[in-house]
């Protein structure tokens, strides 16, 4: 698995075309050497975004789960009694309608620590997004939440007590 990841890694193309680039890696089975791979997404994956697939009852969740999540995509599973086609088709028609992308929790008070996911998703049309954090100060604090929608910068601040 590290030797196609850090091939795909390596000829993505430029950034600067102006596409969100997506990786879909596909796996029905165990893998190894979580912390090579989990370097390789972090040090080379860029502004990409990385999807998994696993298919069947061996692939490793641990691993397609953290690498989905440091790669801002989302890990999906297929049983062998499912067809991966169906779930292949659900995954592009979602990923084909981003709607919010590169998002950031702006935090100027700095009272919240251990902010996960890391980095934060992006978001698609009729999807939640889910943040923890450890609050350090109690209080009101504000924080916003800045991205881009479509090609627009986006924000929306918060007020949590």
């Amino acid at each position: 698995m590290l030797r196609g990841l850090r091939a795909s890694l390596a000829n993505r193309g430029s950034q600067s075309d102006g596409r969100l680039k997506v990786f879909f890696f596909v796996t029905d089975g165990q893998i190894s050497n979580e912390r090579e791979i989990f370097r390789e997404v972090k040090s080379n994956l860029g502004d990409a975004r990385l999807f998994t697939l696993g298919i069947g009852s061996s692939p490793h969740r641990y691993i397609l789960d953290e690498m989905a999540s440091l790669g801002r995509g989302e890990s999906l599973f297929a049983q062998f009694d499912q067809k991966p086609g169906k779930v292949i088709d659900e995954f592009f028609s979602k990923i084909s309608n981003p709607y919010l992308v590169d998002l950031k929790l702006k935090d100027p008070s700095g009272a919240f620590e251990d902010v996960m996911p890391k980095p934060l998703p992006d978001l698609f049309v009729e999807e939640p997004l889910s943040v923890t954090a450890r609050c350090t100060e109690p209080g009101s604090h504000q924080i916003a939440l800045e991205g881009k929608l479509g090609d627009e910068p986006w924000r929306q601040q918060l007020t949590l007590d």
